[in-house]
This record gives structure tokens, sequence and C-alpha cells, in this order.
């Protein structure tokens, strides 16, 4: 069985940064402006000025950016004790294990929609809500590692990799 481990530790700002960028577009969002559409309807319907049903949706809009991009991140780097302690990550074909010194956490493959790549990041994205297991690029000590990591996620989660024939073809 196939397994990829790494140690990491994330800075607040750069856990930040990185939970920004696997921000993505979720039906909480569709949901959202429908209401911020509704409120301004039934604004509109009591005052009957058009400059309200004009803002509403905007609005609405920046603040559910804002609740996703800033509060957010924040909450969850709040709620773990370990979040700036080093962690050991394990992913195998069974799922993704992490050990801190407050314990272990075993995700299963069932628990991720899918995996997308950027230019510093690796997303594992959940299928409940906008969160992701982020994975830095520079955790991996040799371009085999990296292989190695790409092909336990082509095989476990339907990953969205960008081509890369010198990764892909190291593991032949």
């Amino acid at each position: 069985m196939d397994e990829f481990s790494y140690d990491s530790k994330w800075e607040r700002e750069e856990f930040y940064r990185a939970m920004r960028r696997s921000h993505r577009f979720t039906v909480s969002y569709l949901r959202a402006i429908f209401g911020a559409a509704l409120i301004g309807f039934a604004l509109y319907g009591s005052n009957g000025h058009v400059i309200i049903l004009i803002i509403a949706v905007p609005v609405g809009v920046i603040l559910i950016e804002f609740v996703h991009l800033v509060i957010k991140p924040a909450r969850i780097w709040k709620a773990d004790p370990d979040r700036g302690d080093t962690r050991r990550n394990t992913f195998s074909d069974s799922g993704l294990t992490t050990v801190s010194k407050s314990g272990t956490l075993n995700i299963p493959w069932s628990t991720y929609g899918g995996t997308r790549e950027t230019k510093n990041y690796y997303f594992l994205d959940m299928k409940v809500g906008p969160f992701a297991t982020v994975v830095r690029k520079t955790s991996f000590k040799t371009p085999e590692d990296e292989a190695l990591f790409r092909a336990i996620l082509r095989r476990n989660s339907r990953a969205k990799f960008k081509s890369n024939l010198a990764l892909d073809g190291l593991l032949d």
C-alpha cells in the first residue's frame, strides 16, 4: 500500500492566505444571494424605492464574502488548539491521518468531494461546506514524493490536476 507522510506547521497569516485561496463558490452562495434578493424585494414593496432593490444583492454578496474570506478562517484557526503546532500528515489509500499533540484524526476519502491544484497548494475539498484540507507544494522533499501524493489522490478522489508529465511519469 502506497503512503506519503510529511510534517506541517502553519503560521496564522499563511493559514489565512491558504484558506482564502481554497475558497470556492457553493450552493450556500446561491441561497444567500436569493435571500438578499428576497429582502430587497420585501423592502422595495414596503416603501417603493428601487434603490433598495439595487443595493440589497451586492451588499449581501459583500457580506457573504467577508464571512467566508475573513471570519471563517479566523474561527477555524481559533477552534483548533494545535493549529500552530507541528502535525504529522499521512496520505494512504484509506484516507488522511493527522497526528498532533492532542490526538489522531482519521479522515476517510469519502469525506472529500474532489481535489484542486494551484501554483503553491493542493486543496482537498470537503463534500459538505466550503472547507478544504490544504497541502503546501513545499511539503514535498522530492519530485517522487509529489508524484506518489498525486497518485494516491488520483486513485481515491476526483482529482483535478494540472498536466505535469515530469511528475506523472515518475512512478511508471
